[in-house]
């Protein structure tokens, strides 16, 4: 019985962290993709600005 609920518990864990990740990377990519308009004017804006 120990034996069950030991490999019920790792594969849980494995779930749980393999979750976090999916939900971590998809955060990521929505951070980045609403920042990526406003990086591209502020280097636009800064070469502009600065060039020759």
């Amino acid at each position: 019985m120990n034996y069950r609920f030991s490999m019920y518990q790792k594969g849980t864990d494995g779930m749980v962290r393999m979750a976090t990740t999916i939900i971590m990377a998809t955060a990521s990519v929505v951070v980045l993709a609403n920042l990526t308009p406003a990086i591209v004017d502020l280097v636009r804006t800064l070469s502009a600005t600065h060039g020759p």
